[in-house]
């Protein structure tokens, strides 16, 4: 404890000075009233220390509090507003998007279509409608008849979605790849050929040939 130090340094006051007599051989009343003035002296500075913080604690607490009234607050002037809209049948967005998980009040209002009843046709109609179903026939079989003279076309259909160069080459595309079939001699290797492969050109050759 403190009490130790405190005996350790008394008796060093008392040994080696005269703090006890005073320099004029004065009685231990004046050592006392002294050790007291500095006692009282560091007491107020304690007392002063822990009322500060205390109050630095409770202004901190205050501020708290204030900020949490003012949520809620807050927070009962949100719930306030948006159910005074549900009342008017407005929903507003949150921030989460719009909640209808209340809106249960809500109606589908059907509009009636309204049906008119048709009027038996007339003879001037039937034969209107008679002469509009021969052009219509005529039309379609001229079509037709101009269709079955676009398949008679003898010339051969395209391999794939491409073409063919008779005795060099045939090719095919589709959106993913490019295929080239080239006929060769029989028996040709792969290094009796020179392929260049460019950006825009593509060339094969026998190196015979060259």
């Amino acid at each position: 404890g403190i009490e130790p130090l405190l005996d350790t340094m008394f008796s060093f006051l008392r040994r080696k000075t005269d703090f006890f007599n005073g320099p004029d051989g004065q009685n231990t009343d004046v050592a006392v009233a002294k050790v007291n003035e500095v006692l009282q002296k560091h007491v107020k500075i304690q007392e002063d220390a822990r009322r500060k913080k205390e109050e630095e604690i409770m202004k901190k607490q205050q501020k708290k509090m204030k900020l949490q009234q003012q949520k809620e607050e807050k927070e009962k002037k949100k719930k306030l507003a948006a159910a005074a809209s549900a009342e008017d049948g407005v929903i507003e967005m949150g921030d989460d998007g719009f909640d209808v998980s209340s809106s249960n009040d809500a109606k589908v209002i059907e509009v009636p279509t309204a049906s008119k009843k048709k009027d038996p046709p007339t003879p001037q109609d039937q034969n209107t409608k008679s002469s509009e179903d021969t052009k219509n026939e005529k039309e379609s079989s001229q079509v037709t008849k101009n269709d079955d003279d676009d398949d008679d076309d003898d010339g051969p259909a395209p391999v794939g979605n491409g073409g063919t160069i008779e005795g060099k080459y045939v090719w095919t595309q589709s959106l993913s790849e490019l295929n080239v079939t080239v006929s060769l001699p029989e028996n040709t290797r792969g290094r009796d050929l020179q392929i260049v492969i460019k950006k825009k050109h593509l060339s094969v050759a026998l190196k015979s040939q060259l």
